[in-house]
């Protein structure tokens, strides 16, 4: 498959998801507290999420660059969503800590619920994954 396609895939599903939060937002009473972009609830919130970012893209580039010689391990082919379970966790587990009273941590859950439903079918056709 190619690149166009990838992103027609991605923008269908994408937009689907973003739909379907607002849905879930009005269903379930959650007001839309943030702008577009995702602002931390605390300092050691926005820290951790700061941690995490340099560590994967450190830890990334050392794989990458190990890689380069001996072909891809299961590791780096899966890099991005370890990445992406583990920072949607630590989010989960601080809003749910820290701003429970907001039920955004059940958003946030959602959404990466979302997201797992859009990245194993991109994973699966038009990577040639085989299970």
């Amino acid at each position: 498959m190619n690149i166009l396609a990838l992103l027609l895939f991605a923008i269908v599903f994408g937009g689907i998801e973003m739909i379907a939060e607002k849905k879930f937002r009005k269903k379930f009473n959650i007001p839309k507290k943030y702008g577009f972009w995702y602002r931390s609830v605390n300092g050691f919130h926005r820290w951790g999420e700061i941690l995490i970012i340099f560590i994967f893209v450190i830890v990334g580039g050392i794989m990458g660059y190990g890689n380069m010689k001996e072909g891809a391990n299961w590791i780096s082919k899966y890099w991005f969503f370890i990445f992406i379970i583990i920072l949607s966790a630590f989010r989960i587990l601080m809003e749910w800590k820290y701003d429970r009273e907001s039920k955004e941590y059940i958003v946030q859950f959602f959404s990466f619920i979302g997201f797992t439903a859009i990245f194993l079918p991109i994973l699966i056709l038009f990577f040639n994954h085989k299970w």
